[in-house]
């Protein structure tokens, strides 16, 4: 029946579905870990993106806003996961870091998460992922510049 209906539409509510399933899943293994849906993201990014990042650019990367992020930061600040210095270059701005907790935490959960994309994706050959992910990767760099 799927196969008379057209490709278009299809194709972005796959990608929504698809993302929201991921991230339920995510988000219950980082539950694991005590963290709250929302701050496992920023430790990934953190870790990704390495010392004294801006609060402002780090919320832009996750596509969350700034409000909500701050609100995270603080309560993550409070755990000793982050730390947050003013901002040399930005008055009003604040770098935000991993502690060495919440280093060691990245550590354990991106192995986790490893372990679980290795999982989830264990039957999609490998030269189905390369193309999947580079379409991917191209279709939010699309999406960021347009902001359609």
């Amino acid at each position: 029946m799927t196969a008379d209906v057209p490709l278009e539409g299809q194709f972005g509510m796959a990608i929504v579905a698809s993302g929201k399933a991921l991230r339920r899943s995510l988000s219950r293994r980082a539950a694991a870990f005590g963290l709250q849906d929302g701050e496992w993201g920023i430790i990934v990014h953190l870790q990704r993106l390495g010392e004294g990042v801006n609060q402002k650019q780090l919320a832009r990367r996750i596509g969350n806003d700034a409000a909500s992020v701050v609100r995270i930061l603080g309560n993550m600040e409070q755990a000793g996961l982050v730390i947050r210095q003013p901002d040399p270059t930005d008055g009003r701005g604040r770098l935000v870091s991993l502690s060495p907790q919440g280093r060691e935490l990245a550590a354990v959960l991106l192995a986790d998460f490893d372990r679980w994309e290795a999982d989830v994706f264990r039957d999609v050959p490998a030269d189905l992922m390369r193309p999947m992910l580079a379409c991917l990767n191209r279709l939010r760099d699309q999406l960021d510049l347009a902001e359609i």
